[in-house]
């Protein structure tokens, strides 16, 4: 997705990954989905205006992550937004078996 602030907003995204993932990597699959959102949110404030596909995105995410999903199914709605946003395909399987935290899936 290309806003004109495609670089500031990956940085945020892959701050919030490698803040993320050796907390999911210990179990806390709560914790680093609140990074993941606190991230979502930042840029949602600092750039949603002049990024109206991205807004959309997270906004409808973090709505859904809102909703009755476990830690591991929010981070997991997180990350695939972010990845859509860095435009890299998600490698996914079982949420569980995987870590949405790693470089690359």
């Amino acid at each position: 997705m290309n806003c004109g602030k495609t670089d500031e907003i990956e940085k945020i995204i892959n701050q919030a990954i490698s803040l993320g993932a050796p907390i999911y990597n210990e179990g806390l699959h709560m914790a680093c989905y609140r990074i993941y959102e606190w991230a979502g949110y930042k840029i949602l404030y600092v750039y949603g205006k002049d990024c109206p596909e991205v807004e959309k995105l997270l906004r409808t995410t973090i709505e859904r992550s809102h909703g009755d999903l476990s830690d591991t199914e929010k981070a997991w709605l997180m990350r695939m937004a972010f990845d859509k946003i860095l435009g890299v395909q998600t490698q996914t399987g079982k949420p569980e078996k995987e870590n949405p935290g790693s470089p690359r899936g």
